[in-house]
């Protein structure tokens, strides 16, 4: 598990990484990049403290011995981190505009919850994105590869 935890880890510092240069090299304004260089430099710095904590042998929260067995095998635990990860291809495929709806659209009926509330959430996730980051914020999101070719 800590070798797990660990490769999730480093993917985590290095995406956090990619996102950080992206956005410089890119160079949106500065109040469009204050809140994800927060969040993504803050996200990357805790991930190396915990791997720094592991590597170190140090566990803030000891686990009982009847969690250690169960969680050891338990696949919800590794679909959960697999879920984390597959908002990536969407986003760079089509876009934060359309990438975050398509994802919680695939994760809310993945997890079997009814089509027209699935569709409804993805639609007002899309709605929110337009209205706040294009109407208010008036932010240039990443378009994606393939967004570019239809539209």
């Amino acid at each position: 598990m800590k070798l797990f935890e660990t490769i999730v880890l480093g993917c985590i510092v290095f995406f956090m990484g990619a996102f950080l240069v992206y956005g410089l090299i890119e160079q949106y304004p500065q109040q469009v990049l204050a809140f994800p260089f927060t969040v993504s430099a803050l996200s990357a710095l805790f991930a190396l403290i915990r791997i720094v904590e592991i590597k170190l042998g140090r566990h803030p929260l000891q686990e009982s011995e009847s969690l250690k067995t169960v969680n050891e095998g338990d696949v919800s635990f590794i679909n959960s981190y697999i879920f984390i990860l597959m908002i990536l291809p969407p986003l760079w495929l089509l876009g934060f505009e359309l990438g975050i709806p398509l994802y919680i659209l695939v994760f809310c009926l993945y997890f079997r919850i009814r089509w027209l509330t699935s569709l409804s959430v993805s639609l007002v996730s899309y709605a929110f994105i337009a209205l706040v980051f294009n109407g208010i914020l008036g932010a240039r999101l990443p378009r994606g590869i393939l967004l570019p070719m239809f539209v």
